[in-house]
């Protein structure tokens, strides 16, 4: 029997968009976040006991509980299979007032805000930089629903990183990140499916307010990525010296 997905068409038809406000500056930017990737499904992909890297791979199909992981391999690129391990550590619901300092758009304030972290670990052989984790948030619905993303400047309530540009075997990273439910809607689960005919993986459990969850995961991440800045800061730090010097010896 076939089963189908909803195309998010109020999500897609009324984008929403989120506006930076910079205090003393009369502009802004704006970020909309591209439409999820729904289609029709036809028959789901049978599971086996594919194996990556010594890791069994979760068959498609299971429901697990947040907290849990899951192991998944999907092609990013054609004919380049890359494989994660995922956890989904926490699914909270957020509040409008969370987004001070961004102006927001009436669909933006009708919507829902979900934040969402979990672990990622690069167990596959294909560098994952700068790919986008086919992570969709599931509404009562059935409505699939992107991330929403933050380009000209990280949003500190939850910073919504995306993977770095080098993201390879073993690497592993923490992430905050943001989905919006059009029309008031609510989250049902946490769902991986990278393809129309792959039955997804999905992840359920307590949803949380928040703030009473949030502020040490929050912490979590802002420390991660401050280490990651200060060592990417020393790299370039240390280039300097050397091509320093080189001129030095030169001279």
């Amino acid at each position: 029997m076939s089963t189908s997905v909803k195309r998010p068409a109020p999500f897609a038809a009324a984008a929403v968009a989120l506006a930076l406000l910079l205090t003393g500056c009369a502009g802004g930017a704006t970020d909309e976040p591209s439409d999820p990737e729904t289609t029709e499904v036809n028959e789901p992909e049978e599971a086996g006991d594919d194996t990556v890297n010594g890791h069994t791979l979760t068959a498609p199909g299971t429901a697990l509980e947040v907290g849990e992981s899951a192991y998944v391999a999907w092609e990013p690129q054609a004919g380049a299979r890359g494989a994660l391990q995922i956890t989904v550590d926490v699914i909270a619901q957020a509040r409008t007032r969370d987004f001070a300092g961004w102006q927001l758009d009436e669909a933006t304030q009708r919507a829902t805000p979900y934040f969402v972290i979990s672990t990622v670990t690069n167990i596959g052989d294909l560098d994952l930089g700068g790919i986008s984790v086919p992570l969709y948030l599931e509404n009562t619905d059935g409505i699939l629903i992107q991330q929403s993303e933050f380009r000209e400047q990280r949003f500190e309530a939850c910073p919504s990183e995306t993977l770095p540009e080098e993201f390879l075997t073993g690497a592993e990273l923490t992430v905050c990140q943001v989905y919006l439910v059009p029309d008031g809607g609510e989250a049902a689960t946490m769902t991986f499916r990278p393809t129309q005919d792959f039955e997804a993986i999905t992840w359920a459990g307590q949803i949380r307010p928040w703030d009473k969850v949030g502020k040490k995961a929050r912490n979590r991440i802002l420390a991660q990525l401050t280490a990651d800045e200060e060592s990417e800061g020393d790299a370039d730090d240390t280039e300097s010296d050397s091509d320093t010097g080189a001129d030095d010896d030169e001279e």
